[in-house]
C-alpha cells in the first residue's frame, strides 16, 4: 500500500509540474458549492468563513491519487488545529456511493462536498489540487499539495506562510460554540458564588477563541 501511495505522489508531482496556472493568486476566491455534504449538516459558504484560512482539497473520482491523499490531509488537519483558525474542506465530483467507504475507512473528519463542480470556477484541470484562501478571501496558493517523498511539508509550509502573513481573526465554529458554552457555565458558576470554577470556565473560553475575533473581546 505504501509503495502504491508513493507512486501516486510521484505521478501527481509530474502532473502538477505540467499543469497550467489555476485561478490567479491574489484574486478573490469564488464561493463553493456541492449537492451534498459529509461531516456537516449545512451548505458551506466562503463568505461565512471570512477571517479564517480556508484550505480547499479538490480531487476527482477518476483520479485514484485523491483518495490516497486523504490520510495526509487528515494529518494536515491535525497539525493545524481549529484553534489556529484553519478550516479544511474537501470537494469532489463523486457522489456518496463512490466515496463514502473510503472516507469512513480513512476516518476523514473535515467537511466534504459531493458532486461539486467548483473546480471549474477555480480553473483546475489537474487533480488532486489544493487551494489556500487567506482570511480576506483571496487565493494565496494553488498547487499539487505534497512533496516528492509523500510528505506534507510543501502544504504545511504554504499554510504556515499564509497564517504568518495574514493571521486568522475568526474562531472555528466548533470552538466558538465551545467558548459560548463555557461562558454560560462561567456565568452560572458566578451566580452561585463559585468563583474558582467561574474563572476556570472563563479562562478556557478565552483560550478557545482567536485574537481579533469579537468573541475574544
Amino acid at each position: 500500500m505504501r509503495v502504491a501511495v508513493l507512486a501516486l505522489f510521484c505521478m501527481g508531482m509530474v502532473c502538477g509540474n505540467l499543469a497550467l496556472a489555476d485561478l490567479e493568486e491574489g484574486a478573490y476566491a469564488p464561493d463553493i458549492e456541492a449537492k451534498e455534504w459529509i461531516n456537516t449538516n449545512e451548505q458551506i459558504s466562503l463568505i461565512e468563513l471570512r477571517g479564517m484560512v480556508v484550505v480547499l482539497f479538490f480531487w476527482a473520482s477518476w483520479e485514484p491519487a485523491g483518495n490516497a491523499l486523504l490520510p495526509a490531509m487528515n494529518d494536515v488537519q491535525a497539525q493545524f488545529t481549529r484553534a489556529r483558525g484553519v478550516y479544511i474542506i474537501g470537494l469532489t465530483d463523486a457522489d456518496r456511493a463512490r466515496v463514502w467507504e473510503t472516507i469512513d475507512k480513512q476516518e476523514v473528519r473535515f467537511p466534504v462536498g459531493l458532486q461539486s463542480e467548483t473546480y471549474k470556477e477555480y480553473d483546475i484541470s489537474e487533480f488532486p489540487r489544493v487551494v489556500i484562501i487567506d482570511p480576506v478571501g483571496k487565493v494565496q496558493w494553488s498547487d499539487w499539495p505534497f512533496g516528492s517523498g509523500g510528505g506534507s511539508n510543501t502544504l504545511t509550509s504554504a499554510i504556515s506562510n499564509v497564517i504568518e502573513n495574514t493571521p486568522p481573526t475568526k474562531t472555528h465554529p466548533l470552538d466558538a460554540a465551545r467558548a459560548h458554552r463555557l461562558l454560560k457555565e462561567a456565568r452560572q458558576a458566578l451566580a452561585e458564588s463559585d468563583i474558582e470554577n467561574a474563572i476556570e470556565d472563563a479562562y478556557f473560553a478565552y483560550d478557545a477563541s482567536l485574537t481579533g475575533d469579537q468573541l475574544k473581546t
